[in-house]
């Protein structure tokens, strides 16, 4: 047979095919990711499943794997269900694996089936809603042998890969058409609400093979995040990479990404050249999908080491957010919370963009370092030579040691009133505040101090004020 050409599409699209992939390449055992490398995934951003394996996965066991394959300890499908296809037997074992339950606790293949597919195809709760009701009589396996099947040709074009279909009247809508049933998310119901057919009718065909990866979305969805580029071939070393690091480190994704990029030679020298500035991360949480792309800019931004150090340091989930959506200047509204927070040592309102945790003794840090990523980010995008000039005199470092020896500490209401005129941009009365300090405490004005006043960027002023107050001495009662 023909071999099965799958090309990079939407997010949902690719998410799906990366979760086929992991099926396939749970299948085949110890060896699946490397034949998912080096015979499938193609360096022009294809997917390509040879026709001979094509054939032997989505047939059962009495239709022989490709002779290369044979010395393989591939997970073959059990005697006593010796007609369930391959591929439909795969995706039972790595669906049952995410519920976290043993098939020692089935006394039978047949009710390991039964459990599985009642998970989540069984109910309007389900991951595929009412795909196959729990009460319906269809033979479990008949369902999954008739599901995963390959494509035969026809006169229709499939909405998701253009190719070739047949429609069968006498086949059910869920069958054919991409609805509510093939995704919760995404589909819309055909006699309930929200029906998004204009003329109440589905209009979405998919073909045998898309509907086999669509029913895969599950697996990709348990990880709680994807990372989504026009390459499927990229898709699967970045997402494979997270993941497994995701499970083993118990960290988040944002970071490993960044330390991906930064550190990963492969993926480095193949994201840093093309693939970042297309990148999409999407992020499954509590029910909803939120869709970020990487633009240009950030795709700039991640590749400077010492800003994707810095975000990986932070390692905050609202501060990556605001990351994404590349909204910079408002880390300075976190900043200033965090900070009047640290003045007090009690976040009375619990406010969820305060980064600052209670007895936390790290949490001086992030801030210091959320100071010192918005100026590094505020430093690449001026362009004159003239505002370049004024910021080489934000040195951050210098300012935060000269706070030390002030006649201040965090705690004097006098920080207060220099956090509050700093938001609110009263440059100069921010000046003589600090200066009539000094006076009257008889102290120079520090010049690092003075230099910060000749920078017009009135943002860039700003962090240079935080970071001054960052390194005012902490009071006692609540010092680390």
């Amino acid at each position: 047979m023909k071999d099965i050409e799958i090309y990079p599409s939407s997010w949902y699209y690719n998410a799906c095919v990366q979760g086929f992939m992991e099926i396939i390449a749970h299948g085949i055992g110890e060896d699946g990711n490397r034949i998912i490398e080096e015979e499938i995934l193609h360096k022009d951003g294809r997917a390509v499943i040879p026709g001979d394996l094509a054939n032997a996965i989505f047939n059962p066991c009495t239709v022989p794997m490709p002779a290369r394959y044979r010395n393989l300890e591939y997970n073959e499908v059990p005697n006593e269900i010796a007609d369930l296809k391959r591929i439909a037997w795969w995706w039972i074992q790595k669906s049952q694996a995410l519920l976290k339950k043993s098939s020692s606790n089935f006394s039978n293949s047949h009710e390991l089936i039964k459990a599985t597919c009642n998970s989540y195809l069984g109910s309007n709760k389900t991951f595929y809603p009412n795909l196959l009701p729990h009460n319906d009589k269809t033979s479990r396996i008949q369902f999954l042998n008739n599901w995963f099947s390959l494509a035969n040709g026809g006169n229709v074009h499939c909405s998701f890969c253009n190719a070739l279909c047949q429609l069968d009247v006498h086949a059910k809508e869920k069958e054919q058409f991409f609805i509510r049933e093939i995704s919760a998310h995404f589909g819309s119901s055909i006699t309930e609400f929200p029906n998004g057919f204009w003329d109440g009718n589905p209009n979405f065909i998919m073909c045998r093979h898309c509907r086999s990866y669509f029913l895969c979305f599950h697996i990709v969805y348990s990880y709680g995040f994807f990372v989504n580029s026009d390459s499927l071939m990229l898709n699967w070393h970045l997402n494979s990479l997270l993941t497994a690091k995701t499970r083993k480190q118990k960290t988040s994704h944002y970071t490993l990404l960044l330390n991906a990029i930064r550190y990963d030679p492969q993926l480095r020298s193949g994201v840093g050249s093309w693939g970042l500035q297309n990148l999409e991360v999407i992020v499954f949480m509590n029910n909803k999908i939120k869709h970020h792309p990487v633009s240009p800019r950030l795709a700039r931004l991640f590749m400077v080491p010492k800003i994707s150090s810095l975000i990986s340091r932070i390692a905050e989930p609202i501060i990556w957010e605001i990351i994404l959506e590349e909204r910079f200047d408002y880390l300075l509204t976190i900043i200033y919370k965090s900070l009047r927070v640290l003045r007090t040592g009690k976040n009375e309102s619990n406010d969820p963009e305060v980064i600052v945790k209670e007895k936390n003794k790290d949490s001086l840090t992030f801030v210091v370092d959320l100071i010192e990523f918005y100026a590094e980010v505020k430093k690449l995008d001026l362009n004159s030579s003239e505002e370049r000039r004024y910021t080489n005199m934000l040195d951050l470092w210098k300012i935060r040691n000269e706070a030390k020896n002030a006649p201040l500490a965090l705690d004097n209401n006098l920080v207060f009133r220099l956090l509050e005129l700093t938001r609110l941009n009263k440059k100069a009365e921010v000046y003589h505040l600090l200066l009539r300090t000094y006076v009257v405490n008889e102290m120079p004005f520090p010049g690092v101090l003075a230099d910060l006043f000749n920078i017009e960027d009135a943002n860039l002023f700003k962090s240079g004020i935080y970071a001054y107050i960052s390194g005012l001495k902490a009071p006692e009662n609540h010092q680390d």
